[in-house]
């Protein structure tokens, strides 16, 4: 049971650290573009 509680949060960390990963490429691909049409 306590195995199972474990594992589910560990998966939210994932899901956190990669929604987080993902907002960080897509602000970075904004400033590249920002910086291209200058």
């Amino acid at each position: 049971m306590i195995s199972t509680i474990v594992r589910r949060s560990a998966s939210d960390l994932e899901q956190a650290a990669g929604r987080r990963s993902v907002t960080r490429s897509v602000t970075r691909g904004i400033r590249t573009l920002e910086r291209e049409e200058r």
